[in-house]
């Protein structure tokens, strides 16, 4: 058996990359025999590269979903969601480019002495937790730093509960 045809004249065929044959990953079919009533699929996951024979009914087998040929192009997914994916993309890989990216993509203009205490001072620190407060249209800011210790801070929770 070369290929099936479903009731969408979507054909089945070697090479495609096809999903529900096994439930863990997507599988790219190696070869296709038909047996009567049951098919037999040769297949390779895509994701863990292992290769695997499995006997299926024909109906199982008709209702396999066709993701893309191998070294095929498939461009018929959400373009919104694609949009999100690449955004969120660019944002998770941009700090590797801009040490600054959280500052320079929000509406807040640090003063470069504001910038220069956080960035070389207090993040590299292990244990401190701040809170840079700037009091609008006085031009100052102040920097208050305090020094947690695990005992403090479990005391404290202890405490309020």
């Amino acid at each position: 058996m070369e290929a099936k045809k479903s009731e969408s004249s979507i054909t089945i065929n070697v090479g495609q990359i096809v999903k529900n044959l096994i439930p863990s990953e997507p599988v790219t079919i190696n070869q296709i025999q038909g047996l009567g009533r049951m098919v037999s699929v040769s297949y390779t996951g895509v994701n863990s590269n292992v290769s695997s024979n499995k006997v299926i009914p024909r109906d199982e087998f008709e209702r396999l979903e066709v993701l893309t040929s191998q070294g095929i192009f498939n461009f018929t997914g959400d373009p919104t969601k694609f949009s999100l994916f690449a955004e969120a993309e660019r944002i998770n890989s941009a700090y590797q480019f801009d040490p600054l990216f959280a500052v320079n993509c929000s509406i807040v203009d640090p003063l470069p002495h504001q910038v220069e205490a956080v960035y070389k001072f207090l993040l590299p620190l292990p244990k401190i937790r701040f809170l840079l407060a700037d009091i609008p249209r006085s031009e100052t800011s102040c920097i208050f730093t305090i020094m947690i210790s695990p005992e403090r801070s479990a005391n404290t929770f202890a405490q309020s509960n």
